[in-house]
């Protein structure tokens, strides 16, 4: 049923229940991602006030990774999140799209490793990394995290006492132990044993096998550098996980130098204005 609020229009069935859904629409004349939460009994979807409260929160200071805010509305039956258009999730890309060394995987990890840190950076933990939170643009690669409804917000940053119990989460497979046992954690360690299963997911096309306490089972398959990493991401014992800034500059993450050549020189250039040669003669 397409309306208008607020310039932006929709084109969509409200949907029934507490689910939110994903339209397209359009606001002032361009195109948008508008994400819709019905309102129950009059109130507001808790979901829709955390996404809303962090993409706000987000936006003080435009992110690099980050799915942009546009605005918000509140109508008497639903409540709305406009957005930048999203591009394809993770998941999608990956059975679309293949690669053509290790270096393009490092560099979409990479990537992916950079929008968490920015995240990080402003205070937030993202609590629910996974193929379908991560969108990758086909034509530039670039990477964009969407989907804050369970994400958390720390008064002083990046707080290493935080800890919150996480709910809702939709993709247990990516979460870490103490999420799925509804144990208090540290959100941001949480977020680094969320971004091991992806790059798992990226090499392997699923999540890890682990056991129910969180311990990897087997990482056959994967290279020696990059079953390390991983392997570290996955720790158990969430303050032996690396931060996000040491995880980017891990060295099995890091690019290959490309030496080139700036200028070729002859042996006997060499040899002329050596001025060893006279000794060794």
């Amino acid at each position: 049923m397409p309306f208008s609020v607020d310039a932006t229009n929709y084109n969509f069935e409200l949907p029934e229940g507490s689910q939110c859904c994903i339209v397209d629409g359009s606001c002032r004349g361009k195109a948008i991602t508008v994400k819709v939460f019905p309102n129950c009994d009059g109130k507001l979807d808790p979901k829709f006030r955390r996404e809303a409260m962090v993409l706000s929160h987000l936006a003080k200071k435009p992110l690099v990774g980050v799915c942009q805010l546009i605005g918000v509305t509140v109508h008497e039956h639903m409540s709305s999140i406009a957005l930048e258009p999203f591009s394809t999730t993770l998941r999608t890309f990956l059975t679309e799209c293949s690669f053509k060394n290790t270096s393009e995987t490092k560099a979409l990890f990479r990537d992916i490793c950079r929008a968490v840190k920015h995240v990080h950076a402003a205070g937030v933990a993202h609590l629910d990394l996974n193929p379908d939170n991560i969108l990758v643009d086909q034509a530039t690669r670039s990477v964009t995290l969407c989907n804050f409804i369970n994400s958390h917000i720390s008064p002083k940053k990046l707080e290493k006492q935080d800890t919150v119990v996480v709910q809702n989460l939709i993709e247990a497979e990516f979460a870490g132990p103490q999420a799925l046992t509804n144990a208090a954690l540290n959100p941001f360690l949480a977020d680094i044993y969320s971004l091991g299963c992806v790059y798992y997911y990226i090499l392997r096309g699923s999540a890890p096998d682990v056991n129910d306490e969180g311990v990897v089972q087997s990482l056959d398959g994967l290279s020696p550098e990059a079953a390390v990493v991983i392997r570290m991401m996955l720790d158990s014992c969430p303050t032996k996980r690396p931060s996000i800034d040491d995880l980017i500059r891990h060295p099995s993450l890091a690019p290959k130098r490309v030496w080139k050549a700036v200028r070729t020189i002859s042996p006997s250039f060499i040899s002329k204005h050596n001025p060893y040669t006279k000794l060794v003669n």
